[in-house]
């Protein structure tokens, strides 16, 4: 769709890149806070991000030939690295909290998650102020895209929810709506890790502005 529209290169990629993604981490929560579905959401997000040093690489180099300076036997073993260290902390954290505690203080844990999320956003929105300045075109471009991507695959599978007419319709309808969840909000932002500082120059435009529907969700 972004070669067909003749997007820019960096945008073009920016929207490859999240389309490989796998659902944000924070899906589980957000389903819990929205009355969906959380079991679902974090199989997904579990699953989707195990597979995602081995999907997302080829989609990227091999189909696509995006260019980005860096072998994809490299970017996976960095994404290996990245997503590894993160199931060893929660695994750690889990074992230190223990299971009943975690389910006795499970809205705790979702304010933690809603803060870390802030603290996220912050963080990557460092230096759009400036970029807007400068080429407040471009940003609004990059706002536009990442808003009609977000939005555009939520509608997309929310939709589908709405041909559910079986006896357990309520509870497919449900998990459809977690899938739309997900779909339009994914952790792009692994690439920023697995990726080096030269090549992720172009994507740091769109995770930041990629907040901004995804907070508005």
């Amino acid at each position: 769709v972004a070669a067909s529209l003749q997007l820019p290169a960096d945008l073009t990629a920016s929207l490859v890149l999240m389309a490989c993604a796998p659902p944000i981490g924070s899906a589980p929560n957000l389903a819990f806070i929205l009355g969906l579905d959380a079991v679902v959401a974090l199989n997904v997000v579990v699953v989707g991000t195990l597979l995602m040093p081995f999907i997302a690489p080829p989609m990227v180099f091999a189909i696509l030939a995006l260019d980005l300076g860096v072998e994809p036997a490299i970017v996976a073993l960095r994404l290996v690295a990245t997503i590894g260290i993160a199931l060893l902390l929660a695994a750690g954290f889990r074992r230190i909290l223990g299971r009943d505690r975690i389910i006795r203080h499970g809205s705790v844990l979702d304010g933690g998650t809603a803060v870390v999320m802030v603290l996220f956003v912050i963080a990557v929105m460092e230096g759009v102020q400036a970029r807007l300045m400068m080429e407040p075109a471009t940003v609004f471009l990059f706002l536009a895209a990442a808003c009609v991507a977000n939005f555009g695959l939520q509608a997309l599978f929310a939709g589908l929810a709405g041909f559910a007419r079986s006896p357990s319709a309520g509870l497919l309808r449900r998990q459809m709506l977690t899938v739309a969840l997900m779909a339009g909000n994914r952790n792009i932002a692994l690439f920023l890790a697995a990726l080096p500082p030269e090549a992720v120059g172009f994507l740091t435009l769109f995770v930041a502005v990629y907040q901004i529907p995804m907070y508005v969700t």
